[in-house]
């Protein structure tokens, strides 16, 4: 037979609602009493939530709010009844705030789970001084260390102070060309053929006269004669 299903945990984590926004912890306490405090046999763990009172009027309020963990669930309608027959008031008077639209609520809180308390200790606490690398960094710090080679070194002095400059092969290529290149004649293209014939129509051709007009010719003499002629 399939076993039973596994009765729910009881819940035995509440939360006071509606409590006035300026009311603060201590006041809650006092009002409350001994008997709901942590450690006194009903209550286990407690959070309070202050509430904020807004000075713009276009703002409304919020109410503040406490939580409470009982040990037992025979202490459920107690803590009703003292919250129940027990008068918020706090300092600030902001029980008479509007937010406030009816006396506290008791009710279970939406999560039922506390955090937990208990203080987890690290196993490596206190053990840096076992570290290798922190043993090895604290050497370093004694120990003097090497110094580097400086740039002197590396690029090289001559033994008259002076620094030997060093070129690679690249570099001397590009001064080579760049000097050659200054050094060398211009060349001419030669002009193409569209060029030369456009050159050739703007020069104008010489002659001896210096003209390049000839005279019309003259027309030629008549063949026939006059009619005296004929008669003779």
């Amino acid at each position: 037979m399939p076993s039973a299903p596994a009765a729910p945990p009881s819940r035995l984590k509440l939360v006071i609602r509606r409590l006035p926004p300026g009311l603060t912890e201590e006041e809650l306490k006092d009002i409350l009493g001994e008997e709901w405090q942590v450690g006194n046999g009903r209550v286990d763990w407690a959070n309070f939530k202050p509430g904020k009172v807004s000075r713009d009027p276009s703002k409304p309020s919020r109410p503040s709010r406490a939580y409470l963990n009982l040990t037992k669930q025979e202490y459920i309608n107690p803590l009703l009844d003292k919250a129940r027959n027990s008068k918020f008031q706090d300092a600030k008077a902001s029980f008479k705030d509007a937010v406030l639209l009816g006396p506290p609520s008791v009710e279970f809180a939406p999560y039922s789970k506390i955090p937990h308390t208990k203080v987890r200790k690290d196993a490596r606490q206190g053990t840096i001084d076992q570290d290798p690398e922190f043993i090895e960094f604290l050497e370093s710090l004694t120990n003097p260390v090497a110094k580097p080679t400086t740039v002197d070194q590396r690029a090289g002095v001559g033994a008259n102070g002076k620094e030997k400059v060093t070129t690679t092969p690249l570099i001397q290529f590009l001064k080579d060309k760049k000097a050659n290149k200054g050094k060398a004649a211009p060349v001419t293209t030669p002009k193409s053929t569209k060029q030369a014939k456009l050159a050739s129509k703007e020069t104008p051709p010489s002659s001896g006269s210096g003209t390049d007009k000839t005279s019309p010719a003259k027309p030629a003499a008549s063949s026939t004669t006059s009619p005296d002629t004929r008669s003779a």
